[in-house]
């Protein structure tokens, strides 16, 4: 059986290939997948084949936010037609990381589109440790679970109470899901975004308060989450926290290096964290998002503006990128 695989090829340029499906072995399980959603991080290996001076070599495997359908099963705990969320990380649990319960820093973990295979595809194999039944939930809302358990890792980053007051730079897919986790959490949330329809459709998923283009306002936040990474929302997260306060970087750099002025980290005394994927988050995403399915102001699927099928990967890639026709986030259905 032939597989269509989405693979970039240059800069801006991806490439439908077929393959052959392996046979399955056993412990194994094959997936149909449904929904992949495009990541931030895809659009940077999209832009420019890496992130700064890494680069992968050509072609490039890419996407890590999938869900889809059981089709064969030689693993216990999984049949035909079971609907599956998926864990793009698949770890050692022997390493000091693991051990330890950091498994997102597995110094041996594979995780899809960087190091494995990647999930813009028809079908694929996955061990059943990779693999979660998700119930209740639509395809689309399935692989939404990946960027939530990522807002879910970055809030246990930081210290928060009830009525913390919370600035996120970015109003993608993350920043938002952030926006939704932390109002429910009883913080006072305020949304920024270079693009003002996102930082309106931020107050839909729960944000108290948004800013778009440059805020003349002076903010004293106690955590800024930077879910953009760029100079710019790195410079804001630092000016806009407050005494004391916390940045937390979330979102990935496309260069290698920020400039940063220590003076105004050490006279406010800003603590800088870094949260990096999800540590396993996908069931207590999942338990999260079920739970507000009656909820549409914290319902995450109304994230997803476009669908699109394998074959107009190109255009979604496209879309997102430039971030055309009030894009949030781009999901390739099949």
């Amino acid at each position: 059986m032939k597989n269509r695989v989405a693979k970039i090829v240059s800069e801006e340029k991806i490439e439908i290939f077929e393959e052959e499906i392996p046979v399955l072995k056993d412990g194994q399980v094959l997936v149909k997948l449904k929904a992949v959603g495009i990541c931030g991080s895809d659009l940077h290996f999209f832009r420019h084949c890496g992130l700064g001076s890494f680069k992968n070599p050509l072609p490039i495997d890419i996407g890590h936010e999938p869900a889809g359908e059981v089709v064969e099963s030689k693993a216990h705990g999984f049949l035909m037609g079971d609907k599956v969320a998926i864990e793009p990380g698949l770890v050692c649990l022997n390493c000091q990381f693991c051990v330890s319960g950091r498994h997102h820093l597995c110094e041996k973990v594979k995780f899809l589109g960087a190091n494995d295979i990647g999930a813009f595809r028809d079908f694929i194999i996955l061990e059943p440790e990779r693999l979660m039944r998700a119930d209740g939930l639509s395809f689309e809302k399935a692989a939404l679970l990946e960027p939530l358990g990522v807002a879910l890792h970055a809030v246990e980053r930081v210290k928060l109470k009830i009525g913390s007051r919370v600035g996120i730079l970015g109003s993608g897919t993350i920043g938002l899901c952030l926006a939704s986790v932390l109002s429910q959490m009883g913080c006072y949330v305020t949304t920024f975004d270079p693009l003002e329809y996102r930082t309106q459709f931020s107050l839909k998923i729960g944000a108290n308060y948004c800013v778009y283009g440059d805020a003349g306002t002076k903010f004293n936040f106690d955590v800024v989450f930077d879910a953009a990474g760029t100079q710019d929302s790195f410079t804001k997260s630092m000016k806009y926290a407050g005494p004391g306060g916390q940045v937390c970087i979330v979102g990935i750099p496309e260069v290698d290096l920020f400039e940063i002025n220590p003076h105004q980290m050490r006279v406010k005394e800003l603590t800088l964290t870094n949260s990096r994927r999800s540590n396993q988050k996908l069931r207590l995403a999942y338990e999260l998002a079920l739970g507000t399915i009656a909820s549409d102001e914290h319902d995450i699927e109304k994230l997803v503006t476009h669908k699109m099928s394998l074959e107009d990967i190109q255009k979604g890639f496209e879309i997102a990128s430039k971030y055309q026709d009030g894009v949030i986030k781009v999901m390739i259905t099949g």
